[in-house]
């Protein structure tokens, strides 16, 4: 399964690498940007909402595909980045 970020709806999509179709949409928080894969645990990890105090990670079990956690992190910008 392939997963990717649909920024401007908030979902995340799951895609089959076999068939290329989308086979689940998943909700998630505002913004997602970033997906991460742990293939032994089955979780995908969502950083979602880089410019806003209001950060959340979210979790997702690849078995079901339903969010699982929201994790809140901070994240600051550095003066080095643009």
């Amino acid at each position: 399964m392939l997963y990717t970020a649909n920024n401007g709806d908030y979902t995340v999509s799951a895609v089959s690498a076999k068939t290329d179709m989308v086979v689940d949409t998943i909700p998630v928080e505002l913004f997602p940007t970033v997906v991460a894969v742990n293939p032994d645990t089955n979780m995908i990890y969502v950083a979602n909402n880089f410019n806003s105090s209001s950060n959340k990670l979210s979790v997702i079990d690849g078995q079901t595909n339903n969010v699982v956690a929201k994790i809140p992190y901070w994240f600051r910008r550095s003066k080095h980045c643009n």
